[in-house]
């Protein structure tokens, strides 16, 4: 996976040979697209991201940029990062969101979090439903905003059928204990 490097001052010229000045992620603006392109695509592979740009986002390529910023300041923090779009969005976005039928995750609760020196963060239901858990009382941070009551009872909901065991088909005669 190539290193971008995120700066918000052009420091130095494109890496791709050229003479131009370096922008954002360390490329000029003809070899940036390109190169984000090729970095989304090995975050994908990685496991790091999402193929498909969720809705909330306003073209393939902002979220691409989403990628590489999100993975650059926080990549090296956590134990296998894993682009998550609700960690960055806020209550205001995701409400004009929801408006438009464009937010994917209504179950994301905002908090004040701990472990990010009292950032406002969202949480929305991951690969484990402990965090959104935590979140939802209180644990992870002081909550700023919670979702809606039906996305809470519909996430409670999936939470205990999730929970429940699994029904298996019929026993083969040898297999009971009758």
């Amino acid at each position: 996976m190539i290193k971008l490097n995120i700066s918000l001052f052009a420091v130095g010229t494109c890496r791709v040979c050229c003479i131009k000045p370096a922008g954002l992620f360390g490329f000029c603006d003809e070899h940036q697209k390109s190169a984000l392109r090729t970095y989304f695509r090995d975050a994908v592979y990685h496991g790091f991201a999402e193929a498909i740009t969720p809705k909330c986002f306003k073209s393939d390529e902002s979220y691409h940029e989403y990628v590489a910023t999100f993975l650059g300041a926080y990549g090296s923090e956590l134990k296998q990062p894993k682009v998550e779009v609700c960690r960055d969005c806020n209550p205001e976005y995701k409400e004009q969101m929801m408006k438009e039928g464009k937010c994917d995750h209504h179950e994301t609760v905002f908090i004040r979090s701990n472990r990010m020196g009292g950032e406002v963060i969202g949480v929305a239901i991951g690969k484990s439903t402990s965090a959104w858990e935590n979140a939802m009382m209180g644990v992870s941070g002081e909550v700023v905003k919670l979702p809606p009551h039906y996305a809470i009872d519909e996430t409670l909901k999936q939470i205990h059928k999730d929970a429940e065991p699994k029904k298996r088909g019929p026993k083969f005669k040898k297999d009971r204990n009758d």
